[in-house]
């Protein structure tokens, strides 16, 4: 019956599940050193789901994102947004709901380029991950919305100047 059709199909199945753990295996190995100093950039890929997407610095015409393991990649930052970005703008804007990304104070692009991630670093929790500078933030500045490495008040450095020059 079906069941026995089933069996059948698994037994079959699950040599090809070893190979394919033994491919990616073969595959993460060299890969390790180029991905261990990055961990803190490196974003769970969301077509393979191995933390192998590398966030690559300074952007010089390099793809923003790309996984090493699958090859998957990004054409710019909006697209990863889009992709990793949780939430729509639009919500945000209408219902002052979260924002799919917001600026980078310490890189201050003007562009809407951090998002919350997982990282290999953190693979439980989440990061505010820069796409443009390929480092982590501290939270959201409550004075101006942007990710910032917060200073004492839950303020980026901008705005803590700026509130500071009032005295």
């Amino acid at each position: 019956g079906a069941e026995a059709d089933a069996w059948e199909l698994m037994e079959s199945i699950r040599p090809l599940v070893g190979q394919i753990r033994g491919l990616v295996d073969h595959r993460l190995g060299p890969l390790g050193e180029k991905l261990g100093p990055a961990s803190g950039h490196t974003l769970r890929c969301l077509s393979c789901g191995h933390f192998a997407a590398l966030v690559t610095p300074g952007n010089g015409g390099v793809r923003p994102v790309g996984c090493l393991l699958c090859g998957k990649a990004y054409g710019d930052i909006a697209e990863v947004v889009d992709a990793y970005g949780v939430g729509s703008r639009y919500e945000a804007i209408r219902e002052g709901g979260e924002p799919p990304a917001y600026e980078c104070a310490e890189c201050s692009s003007g562009q809407a380029c951090v998002v919350p991630a997982q990282t290999a670093d953190e693979p439980d929790g989440q990061v505010l991950l820069c796409l443009l500078g390929a480092h982590p933030l501290g939270g959201i500045c409550d004075s101006c919305q942007r990710a910032a490495d917060l200073d004492l008040a839950d303020m980026c450095s901008d705005c803590l100047d700026i509130r500071h020059a009032k005295f």
